[in-house]
């Protein structure tokens, strides 16, 4: 059966038998089939979503280096049978299209000898998509949106946590805004300026400060001095403590770093109570409110359900005192966290007793962290939490399931490669080994003149910058075709002008991405940065800098037809005479 198989192929189409190309669609089809089933199978438990790199996962497993094993064991075994026969070498005459068929096959089968990682990447995919249908994600990420401002996730006052703050806001609070006028604010802000000595303001600007108006962020709490006009209304709230919330009678277990053993300790409430009253008074003011809670931890698919959506409905429940509501959306959030592993813990309290404080909500617990270490007793103490971010991995997990899960740089990333071994192979094959060889050791020596003389130069005259190293590319690159073009065309020094066909050949991929690179640095040169918040950065800089994909990708093209282009002038050299 095989035999007649191959029989065939070499009597009717002799390039896919000479690249073998059946034979290895087979293996390639096979061996992405098999790591397809290993990927949807490697999907343990709910816990595994948790991760931020959930489906990078292949980099992390044991397979990553069976797959680059298998690959170049692949490669191998097929160079093997693909060198024994060469029409090309042997002045067999080949048209152009059939050459470009053949470098084009050996890039289709290098491609697929290096990308197990999608086929292993895609087959895990498919397991967490079957998880749950796309409503049922839908859902769930709206639950968690709606009780997101309650998991009081980083709430550190001391270091003027944005999560809570008054700036964060994105929608009016009455409660708190009938409490601040525009007038003490600008007056608070122009006084401010003047003793910071901005704006060349004088004392009479500190007077006629209205005149300052259109100064003032809009809305008005999001300037800072809307919160030192608003602490005057809660005298409570200045040099804030925080509040004796970690008592606990559990023990816990603590690693010793020296010798790391582990040891059983139970703390003892009063020591804990006698502790957070001598650490943790600190010089702070503290106007968190879940009011202020204004963020996205999963971005739904709705445009419509953004921050501000999410900030009316908590409004909506806060100002309306719900209590019940609240209690149901927290209960909800619990049963999804046990769902999907989450970890959490309210012994200590009701998680309802720490949200629920009308009239403003004030934020003074944080349940971001399962435990509080104390510097005098050097230990940890475990306190109520909820793992908020696990929550959000998941989803985010869950929902990239649904569609692509790869990036055009990863995509990118194995074409160029795919294309650098396709390279080597074709260059191999349409030129002579001792040629291939004295290009690859010439490499190495070129190499170290490269960098020899951008340190040299670059020390001497311009600065070893980025410039220099483009321009010294683009040089080598000229010399390279100039020295391959001059003998090719004198049907002179084969060997001289092979290796520098084979090196300005390597050498174009990278010609374009330079070029572009080069252009970035002019145009940062002719338009330097300078802090100016009018300031607006050259289109070309901001079009390269967000299309970099597009750019490697139309780079690759032009690779492409290059080689196609450059066909002619291969099968010149060829018929060179030997020297």
């Amino acid at each position: 059966m095989l035999k007649k198989i191959n029989k065939y192929l070499l009597e009717n189409h002799p390039l896919v038998w000479n690249t073998r190309l059946v034979w290895m669609l087979v293996t390639l089809v096979g061996m992405h089939i098999l790591f397809f089933i290993i990927g949807f199978m490697s999907y343990l438990s709910p816990v595994d979503l948790h991760n931020t790199s959930f489906f990078q996962k292949y980099f992390e497993s044991g397979f990553v280096w069976i797959g680059v094993l298998l690959s170049i064991l692949i490669l191998i075994l097929w160079m093997n049978q693909y060198f024994k026969h060469n029409a090309f070498k042997a002045h067999y005459p080949k048209s152009n299209f059939s050459i470009y068929k053949e470098f084009l096959i050996i890039f289709l089968i290098t491609l697929l000898s290096i990308t197990q990682y999608f086929s292993y990447t895609q087959g895990l995919a498919s397991r967490i998509s079957s998880l749950k249908t796309s409503e049922e994600v839908e859902k769930e990420m709206d639950w968690v949106n709606r009780a997101a401002p309650f998991t009081l996730q980083n709430n550190d006052y001391r270091y003027n946590s944005t999560i809570y703050s008054q700036t964060n806001r994105c929608i009016d609070v009455p409660v708190f805004d009938s409490l601040v006028s525009e007038d003490d604010v600008l007056k608070l802000f122009i006084s401010s300026k003047f003793k910071n000595n901005f704006w060349n303001l004088t004392p009479e600007d500190t007077i006629h400060y209205q005149k300052f108006k259109d100064s003032l962020l809009v809305p008005l709490y999001k300037n800072d001095e809307f919160d030192d006009v608003l602490i005057q209304h809660f005298p409570t709230r200045k040099d804030w403590k925080a509040p004796e919330d970690y008592k606990t009678q559990e023990p816990y277990i603590s690693k010793n770093k020296y010798d790391y053993s582990y040891d059983e300790v139970v703390v003892e409430a009063a020591d804990v109570a006698t502790e957070a009253g001598r650490t943790t008074t600190y010089l702070y003011f503290n106007l968190n409110s879940i009011y202020n809670y204004c963020g996205l931890p999963v971005i739904a698919s709705d445009s419509l359900k953004n921050g501000e959506y999410y900030a009316k409905e908590t409004y909506g429940l806060l100002h309306g005192q719900k209590k019940d509501s609240i209690r149901i959306l927290l209960d909800n959030y619990l049963k999804l966290a046990n769902e999907y592993e989450v970890g959490h813990r309210f012994k200590d309290k009701d998680w309802i007793d720490y949200v629920y404080n009308p009239p403003y909500y004030f934020v003074d617990y944080e349940l971001s962290s399962p435990s509080r270490y104390s510097e005098a007793h050097k230990q940890h103490f475990k306190k109520d939490y909820i793992a908020h971010s696990d929550m959000k991995n998941t989803l985010v997990n869950l929902q990239k399931s649904k569609s692509c899960v790869f990036s055009a740089y990863e995509f990118l990333i194995c074409l160029y490669i795919a294309l650098g071994i396709t390279m080597m192979v074709f260059t191999f094959r349409m030129t002579s080994m001792r040629t291939w060889i004295i290009s690859v050791v010439g490499s190495i020596v070129i190499y170290f003149i490269f960098f020899s003389l951008f340190f040299f130069v670059g020390l001497l005259i311009f600065g070893m910058e980025e410039s220099l190293a483009a321009i010294l590319f683009l040089l080598f690159v000229f010399i390279f075709w100039l020295l391959a073009y001059s003998g090719i065309l004198s049907g002179k020094r084969k060997l001289v002008s092979g290796v520098n066909f084979i090196w300005s050949i390597w050498t174009f991929p990278a010609v374009i991405p330079v070029l572009v690179s080069l252009y970035t640095l002019y145009l940062d040169w002719k338009y330097p940065y300078r802090y100016d918040p009018n300031r607006v950065e050259h289109g070309h800089l901001v079009w390269i800098r967000e299309n970099w994909d597009v750019i490697f990708a139309l780079n690759l093209i032009l690779v492409l037809l290059f080689v196609f282009l450059i066909l002619p002038i291969i099968k010149k050299w060829q018929a060179m005479a030997e020297e």
